[in-house]
C-alpha cells in the first residue's frame, strides 16, 4: 500500500493505547478493519466508563454526519468517563454521489479537520477510512499528519502470528502448516481470516486443527464468497461485487468458474423475468429482478459473459480485467452513446456494450 503521508503503525498505537498514552485524534487509514475495530474497542475499554457510555461514546458514519454540528459533539465533556470517545466511520467510502469526502469538502471538510486540530484534551477522535491521495493530502495541508495511522492489511508473516493469536483466543491451535493454507485458501484479507478462524473453532473443541481439516472446511469458503459474487451483481453492488472479486482473484479461482456462476445466474433471472421460473427460485431471486428494467438488459448481460468466455478460451490476456469491467457494466445507467467507464476519444473501442451492439448490428 503506498502512503503519501507515512502513518504510524496500528500495532504501535494499539500498545500505546494500553500503557494509557491517548492522543485527541487519531486518523486510521488503511483496510484492516480488524485492526480499526480493535482499536476503538481498546480506546472504549481504556477510557470510558461501562456505565456512562450512552453519554460518552458516540459512533457516526461519514455519508451522516453534518459538520457544523460536530465542533459541540468534539467540544461536550465527559460525564462521568475518563474521556469522551467520538468515532466517525468511513471517511473515503463510495457514497451514492461520488467519494464521501469529496461531498465533504464542498459542505465543510476543511472545517471538519480544523475541528480536529482544536479537539480538547478531555475529547479524543478516531476518523477511519482507506487511504486516498487527495484526502491524506488535505490532512497534511491542515497539519494533523501526526494523528495518521496505518492499518494496511498485515503481510503474510505477520497473518500467521495473528491466525495463531486468533486460534489460542478460541482455544484452539493450528500446525504452521494448516496456518499457512488457511491464508492460502481465504486470502489476506484479516476479517475474512478471522471468521474462517472462528468457523474451525466451532467445529473443534479444543486441540491442534491440522492441514486436512483446513482443506475440507475453509475450502468452502470459496464456494460461499462466490455465490455472494453473483448475488452482488444480480442486486446490481457494484463496490460490493468488485470487493469479493479481488478476493476471489488473490485465492486464484479459474475465470471458467466464475462466468459459469454468473451465467447460471443471469439465466435464473431471465426466466424469472419471462415468468417462466420455479416458484421456489423465483423467491430466492425476486429482490434481484426488481433492479432489472427489462429483458434486454438481462440478455446483454448473458452476450456479455459469453464474450468473456470466448476471450479465455482464445488466450486473450488480463481475464480478471475483463471480469472487473463486466462487473462495472452491471451497473451502468448509461445511454447507448455514453460509457462513464471509458471516458476518452476510444472509448466505443473499449466499450463492452458498444462492441456488442455494433456486432449484432453487422448480423
Amino acid at each position: 500500500m503506498m502512503w503519501q503521508s507515512k502513518g504510524k503503525s496500528g500495532r504501535l498505537v494499539l500498545a500505546s493505547v494500553n500503557k494509557g498514552r491517548f492522543e485527541p485524534v487519531y486518523i486510521l487509514l488503511g483496510e484492516d478493519s480488524i485492526l480499526v475495530d480493535e482499536i476503538i474497542n481498546r480506546l472504549k475499554k481504556r477510557v470510558i466508563s461501562p456505565a456512562f457510555e450512552p453519554f460518552d461514546f458516540d459512533l457516526f458514519q461519514a455519508d451522516e454526519i453534518i459538520v457544523e454540528r460536530m465542533q459541540e459533539q468534539f467540544r461536550q465533556p465527559p460525564v462521568g468517563s475518563e474521556r469522551r470517545l467520538v468515532v466517525i466511520k468511513g471517511i473515503t467510502r463510495q457514497g451514492k454521489k461520488g467519494p464521501i469526502y469529496t461531498s465533504l469538502q464542498k459542505n465543510g471538510t476543511a472545517k471538519l479537520l480544523e475541528m480536529l486540530v482544536k479537539v480538547p484534551e478531555t475529547t479524543t477522535v478516531v476518523v477511519t477510512g482507506i487511504e486516498k491521495p487527495e484526502f491524506t493530502r488535505l490532512i497534511s495541508k491542515t497539519g494533523l499528519t501526526r494523528f495518521l495511522v496505518e492499518v494496511g492489511q498485515p503481510k503474510e508473516s505477520g497473518l500467521a502470528s495473528l491466525i495463531q493469536q486468533w486460534a489460542k483466543e478460541q482455544g484452539i491451535s493450528l500446525t504452521p502448516d494448516a496456518g499457512h493454507l488457511l491464508i492460502e485458501i481465504a486470502g489476506q484479507n484479516t476479517a475474512t481470516l478471522k471468521g474462517e478462524v472462528e468457523k474451525l473453532a466451532t467445529c473443534f473443541d479444543k486441540g491442534e486443527v491440522s492441514v486436512d481439516a483446513v482443506r475440507e472446511l475453509a475450502g468452502a469458503s470459496r464456494v460461499f464468497h462466490l455465490k455472494e459474487y453473483v448475488d452482488k451483481v444480480l442486486m446490481r453492488d457494484v463496490t460490493g461485487a468488485l470487493e469479493i472479486l479481488c478476493r476471489l482473484e488473490d485465492w486464484g479461482e479459474a475465470v471458467p468458474k466464475i462466468v459459469a456462476w454468473l451465467t447460471n445466474g443471469f439465466l435464473d433471472l431471465a426466466a424469472a423475468k419471462a415468468g417462466v421460473l420455479s416458484r421456489y427460485a423465483r423467491q430466492r431471486i425476486e429482490s434481484a429482478t426488481e433492479k432489472w428494467r427489462n429483458s434486454h438488459e438481462v440478455n446483454q448481460c448473458l452476450q456479455q459473459l459469453y464474450e468473456l468466455d470466448r476471450a479465455f478460451v482464445s488466450g486473450k490476456p488480463e481475464p480478471f480485467a475483463r471480469l472487473e469491467v463486466f462487473t462495472h457494466c452491471i451497473g451502468c445507467g448509461s445511454s447507448e452513446d455514453y460509457c462513464g467507464l471509458y471516458l476518452d476519444d476510444k472509448k466505443w473501442d473499449l466499450c463492452m456494450r458498444s462492441r456488442l451492439r455494433r456486432k449484432n448490428e453487422r448480423t
